[in-house]
């Protein structure tokens, strides 16, 4: 499947998630044809997972929105 194969470039330590700085890099500015070929290509699936899956994403961020304001904040 793309999804899984594109997951794999991403999670460059192989841990089987993709942490935030992999996620960030894998959509810095490349200089390389094949590298942004890749990044529109991974950007064109998470938009469609995201269409996909609107109204579960919606859920869950409301439910994340405690005080109704449209943000939500991490507390690590």
């Amino acid at each position: 499947d793309q999804l899984h194969e594109i997951a794999g470039f991403i999670d460059t330590d192989n841990s089987g998630t993709i942490s935030f700085k992999e996620f960030r890099s894998a959509f810095e500015v490349s200089n390389s044809k094949l590298a942004q070929g890749w990044q529109d290509a991974a950007m064109e699936k998470i938009c469609e997972l995201f269409h996909k899956n609107r109204l579960h994403l919606k859920a869950a961020f409301q439910f994340f929105d405690t005080d109704g304001s449209g943000w939500f904040y991490s507390v690590l």
